[in-house]
């Protein structure tokens, strides 16, 4: 089921996606114990022990980073067993990058329900972007960067499937609506308020940096990429499709020619075969 764009309104456009901003403004910070550790990773001055006992302060915090760390998702060379082993093995970066992702996760989870597909598929699209990164030489210059791109790049599909009871009952009133409503049908109502436009909202709310937005907001639009934020987006593009291929919601013949052509996988055996090879990859690390 769509919705012509013909037949809705300029006013109703705008107080659907007022009601969607509504949610933006009340979705909480990141919690304090979070932002307290990421300042600390910042002073120049802090050592990795002094991180990993403050981490460690927290068992809550310690075992969602443990559990990120040796997840599916994130490509590590063996299991780690103690926050000071992954501080030492993964950086300053690496944790980091772990503390924002544990962080959105609690307060997603706390706020919406689990939506157990999209986490998993967010998990093998951070995985697959990581490895990708590999294939341009970028795994050392943007590799954390990468993987919080690619896990947080439908949190505003969460937020979306999630909406309130009270929201999705003033958007069916606002449209005259009586079916149930999905996060693709929001998104057309909503006015090109997509979920990864969504994300990107979010994200800044949050005081992420611009190229972390950028890339959750154009993920699914590559050829809008800026030439500083194109390996990023490429990347997550990339790994994204590749789910979505799994899914069977996307085909080889309507992806980006620029992101094929960037990435040398312009023949379809070719991509099919790197394809293949990612999924071989992550099964044997989720296995592990």
């Amino acid at each position: 089921l769509s919705i012509p764009h013909t037949i809705m309104t300029q006013e109703t456009h705008l107080k659907v996606t007022e009601e969607i901003m509504k949610e933006i403004d009340e979705i909480p910070a990141l919690p304090d114990n979070v932002k307290e550790i990421r300042k600390l990773i910042r002073d120049p001055d802090s050592e990795f022990k002094e991180i990993a006992r403050s981490i460690s302060r927290d068992p809550g915090l310690t075992a969602s980073i443990m559990k990120l760390a040796n997840s599916a998702g994130y490509v590590t060379m063996n299991r780690l067993e103690t926050i000071d082993e992954a501080v030492k093995i993964i950086g300053m970066r690496g944790i980091n990058t772990l503390l924002i992702a544990t962080g959105v996760q609690k307060v997603v989870e706390t706020r919406y329900k689990r939506y157990e597909s999209v986490w998993n598929d967010s998990y093998k699209r951070a995985f697959y972007a990581q490895l990708i990164t590999k294939r341009i030489n970028e795994s050392t210059k943007i590799g954390d960067q990468v993987y919080l791109s690619a896990l947080l790049a439908d949190v505003g599909k969460i937020v979306m499937l999630s909406l309130h009871s009270d929201a999705i009952k003033k958007i069916k009133v606002i449209n005259g609506f009586k079916g149930m409503l999905d996060s693709d049908l929001i998104e057309e109502i909503s006015l090109g308020l997509s979920h990864s436009s969504l994300g990107a909202l979010i994200c800044r709310k949050w005081n992420f940096n611009e190229s972390l937005v950028k890339t959750i907001e154009l993920h699914h639009r590559p050829h809008r990429a800026e030439p500083e934020y194109r390996n990023l987006i490429y990347t997550v593009y990339l790994a994204d499709i590749f789910v979505e291929i799994e899914n069977n919601k996307f085909r080889f013949e309507i992806a980006d020619d620029g992101v094929l052509d960037f990435f040398k996988l312009n023949n379809k055996k070719k991509f099919e075969d790197y394809h293949l090879s990612l999924k071989d990859n992550y099964n044997s690390k989720k296995n592990f």
